[in-house]
């Protein structure tokens, strides 16, 4: 055998850029395990205009139940019960599921925004993975507008005039 003769070559996908891109769920899979037991849903996607594209999948953790204990020994609080609702919270509204719908079967072909940024590591000095990116399902425009001005603007108190065009013609063909 000389070298080489198995060769063949191995495709990588690239990359993506940092940055937010629609997504389309492709499949969920459930009944995924950590090492300490939490359940968690994979969610695959295609990246409009990017498939075969890297990174293309996230996790949505089960929330933890209170008086649990974590991998690391320490007791589940109620900030980390809070953060895991947050997460699936968000993950419904950045794909417009029903709130509370855990029929993964549902989630198939519903697109959202995600953004693409470098993976949290707590053993990089500036906290991001160098070599991998992750997927973060992100809450709509609206949504986002409305977290940072809860009270609805005031109402105009002029009302609107009617047009003269209300039938959908032109203003010259208003008869005179």
């Amino acid at each position: 055998m000389a070298f080489g003769d198995n060769y063949k070559p191995v495709y990588e996908a690239p990359m993506l850029a940092d940055g937010e891109y629609l997504a389309r769920i492709k499949e969920a899979k459930l009944n995924c395990y950590e090492q300490s037991g939490n359940e968690y849903v994979e969610i695959h996607v295609e990246i409009k205009d990017h498939p075969g594209c890297n990174p293309s999948f996230f996790y949505i953790n089960e929330a933890p139940k209170l008086g649990a204990v974590k991998a690391n020994g320490q007791p589940v609080t109620q900030d980390d019960v809070d953060r895991g609702n947050r997460q699936i919270t968000t993950f419904f509204l950045c794909f417009g599921i029903k709130e509370g719908d855990f029929d993964i079967a549902h989630w198939k072909g519903h697109t959202g925004i995600v953004k693409i940024a470098p993976s949290y590591d707590k053993n990089e000095p500036d906290k991001k993975s160098k070599a991998y990116k992750t997927i973060y399902p992100q809450k709509p425009k609206e949504e986002k507008k409305a977290a940072a001005n809860p009270l609805p603007p005031p109402p105009d108190p002029t009302p609107a005039a009617a047009s003269p065009t209300s039938g959908g013609g032109f203003p010259e063909d208003i008869p005179f």
